[in-house]
């Protein structure tokens, strides 16, 4: 009897905080009032949206001739994340619709398509379109999907400079076309010309974008022209500007850089200069590099240090040996530190003062930063293999895979090999070979997925190492969705690259539901507070154009799924990321979501999901560090950052995220 009492008391005990953690797995939202309540409180929108979002094209459809301005404006929409050629009629036919707003969002859909009857088609209907914002909106798809023929059409359009929104959009569209690597000498001095004209700075900005990734042959003979422009032009501009100069590796190239390098203040400038000086010589840069290390801020020392491991070296090693010593950064000490590895002629004996280094680390990042030293070092590779498979964290386990695949690849691997057989020792290529295959089993996403990349290269051939390949097939088979997305499309990739069959695996199971209950009670203009051992940050959450994504992040959030997880990825003036529970890049949740894709751009502050490739996001988000237009379109825009952003560009690989609070 009273062992019978004991079990009721505990079932009543289990139920009562059961349903107590039950409830508290998700934030207990009001109801909006009125002018809170987003859009999503139409039914029909929701249903229109979850057939676009569970990529239902064939229920999709016949909304995009709905008699509902409304509905057929969502569908538009969310065809834009379909990416589905076999609608481009469809969106064709709207973009003669008599709704502003329907012409817009078939453009946009089409764009995201970079077709070339999708360019056709918004070319013709350019030709008479008389709404201006509508207009400024098709010339930027434009820039997205079409050929030279459509950028030479582009600059030929007479816009007269009191039509901001025309030239704003002609700018977009000339940005839009360079990021494809669509440019000529005709369209550089176009948009020079434009630089100097009298518009809105923000406007200027737009058009300086066309300079991020110039090719040297459009650039060379307007150098003089670009810097006279450069000096009147914003900070946003400047730093578009200076990343031309990376494509002309001349003395007036370099001498601009240099004289940049000393006068500018802003950490996101000096960052891109620096950028800018890979390709110049030892001797031309390392002064200034050097210089940056030991007194620029640690963005700007991390960079220098990253251009520093690309050159070749001819100072005493000695050099980068004492700095790395100061008291630096730690990502920059051990860049040097690698520095003075790859250089070193006497590597057994430095391979023993590295090593000391390594284990003196406490900090995982840490050891994750100095263990890449060792990428030179081939005949360390039992110690590193080691730590790929006994490490105490996935942070170190990565970054040892990283490294042991770099010593692979490393130019006096096969110099080594047949050195080590000549003289009856070990065979290299069979012990690299057995621990990628070990690695491949681990199950581990992220030893996977970087060996299964590197079997990816059939140049390189490394499965000939192997009397058979069945443990790649086995590998697929065990790959457990999501947790293992990358891994399984990585080995997808190596299996196709080499001509070798595997069984498919279904994860449509694993996406998200669509809990429009939940979506319903989301205000228009909640905001979230992401606290960090650095300070505050605050954004603001965008449910209408993100939905699912706005939603999963609540309540991951309210979960603590972020709950003391770190930033595990920096790159200065590019973006900050967190979100991965692994800590090293590699982890995930129970769940995908869904790319959700929409005309918004990426400016500084801008909150987008990562993910590995379309359809496959999950908890992993970032913010950019200043304004990333090759981002639009391709990531998943969910949040933008409203207060914190010095917070922000403090950040360093390693830091931990406290907590995420909704306000």
């Amino acid at each position: 009897m009273r062992n019978n009492t004991s079990i009721i008391i505990f079932l009543i005990i289990n139920l009562f905080f059961g349903a107590s953690c039950k409830q508290n797995l998700e934030p207990n939202f009001q109801t909006p009032l009125p002018d809170q309540q987003n859009k999503f409180s139409d039914g029909t929108l929701c249903k229109i949206y979850a057939l676009g979002y569970n990529r239902n094209t064939k229920d999709l459809k016949p909304f995009f001739s709905d008699e509902n301005s409304r509905n057929k404006l969502i569908a538009l929409q969310v065809a834009a994340s379909l990416q589905d050629s076999s609608i481009i009629q469809d969106l064709i036919k709207n973009l003669y619709d008599s709704d502003d707003k329907v012409r817009m969002a078939a453009s946009f859909a089409l764009g995201q398509l970079n077709n070339a009857l999708a360019a056709k088609a918004i070319r013709e209907v350019l030709d008479f379109e008389s709404t201006i914002d509508v207009k400024a909106a098709m010339m930027a798809d434009l820039g997205k999907c079409g050929n030279d023929m459509d950028l030479d059409y582009i600059m030929e359009l007479d816009i007269p400079l009191n039509q901001l929104l025309l030239i704003e959009g002609q700018g977009r569209a000339l940005a839009a076309f360079s990021l494809r690597n669509i440019h000529s000498a005709k369209s550089t001095r176009f948009v020079i010309n434009r630089l100097d004209q009298d518009i809105p700075v923000e406007i200027k900005d737009i058009y300086s974008l066309y300079f991020t990734r110039l090719k040297a042959e459009y650039l060379s003979e307007f150098l003089l022209s670009l810097k006279n422009t450069y000096k009147t032009s914003s900070d946003n501009s400047k730093m578009h500007i200076i990343k031309a100069f990376s494509s002309i590796k001349n003395e007036t190239s370099l001498r601009f850089l240099k004289q940049e390098l000393e006068a500018l203040n802003d950490y996101r400038l000096k960052v891109t200069a620096l950028g800018a000086l890979e390709g110049f010589s030892y001797n031309e840069i390392s002064e200034i590099l050097i210089k940056t290390i030991e007194n620029g801020s640690q963005h700007e020392a991390v960079k220098a240090s990253e251009v520093l491991l690309k050159i070749n070296h001819e100072a005493d090693l000695s050099v980068y040996f004492n700095l790395a010593q100061k008291n630096l950064n730690t990502r920059v000490s051990a860049n040097l530190i690698k520095i003075c590895m790859d250089k070193s002629k006497e590597k057994n004996k430095f391979t023993s003062v590295v090593t000391d280094i390594y284990e003196s680390q406490q900090n995982s990042y840490h050891k994750s930063f100095y263990i890449k030293a060792f990428s030179s070092a081939i005949e360390a590779h039992a110690f590193v293999s080691n730590e790929i498979f006994n490490a105490d964290d996935a942070v170190v386990k990565s970054a040892a895979m990283e490294t042991f695949i770099n010593m692979r690849l490393h130019s006096d691997f096969d110099s080594l090999y047949f050195v080590k057989m000549n003289e009856g020792k070990e065979n290299l290529k069979q012990i690299f070979a057995q621990v990628f295959k070990k690695a491949i089993q681990s199950g581990d996403a992220a030893l996977v997925s970087m060996v299964a990349d590197l079997f990816s290269n059939t140049e390189l051939n490394m499965l000939s190492e192997y009397s058979n390949t069945f443990f790649l097939q086995q590998a697929i088979e065990d790959c457990k969705m999501p947790r293992d997305i990358e891994a399984y499309l990585s080995l997808i990739k190596a299996l196709k690259a080499n001509n070798i069959g595997y069984s498919v695996q279904n994860f449509e199971d694993n996406y998200a539901l669509l809990d429009w209950n939940f979506i319903r009670k989301i205000p228009r203009e909640q905001k979230m507070l992401i606290k960090t051992n650095k300070g505050d940050i605050e954004i603001l959450l965008l449910v209408e154009q993100a939905p699912a994504t706005v939603a999963y992040f609540i309540k991951q959030s309210f979960r603590q799924y972020y709950r003391n997880t770190f930033i595990h990825r920096v790159v200065p003036n590019f973006v900050v990321q967190g979100g991965d529970f692994r800590g090293d890049g590699w982890g995930t949740s129970e769940n995908l979501i869904r790319s959700e894709f929409s005309s918004g751009n990426y400016l500084e502050g801008t909150l987008g999901i990562a993910s590995a490739g379309k359809d496959t996001e999950s908890t992993q988000w970032f913010v950019t560090m200043s304004e990333m237009p090759h981002l639009d379109g391709k990531y998943t825009i969910f949040a933008q950052l409203t207060k914190g952003m010095e917070i922000v560009h403090n950040l360093e690989i390693g830091d931990k995220i406290l907590d995420i609070e909704l306000l």
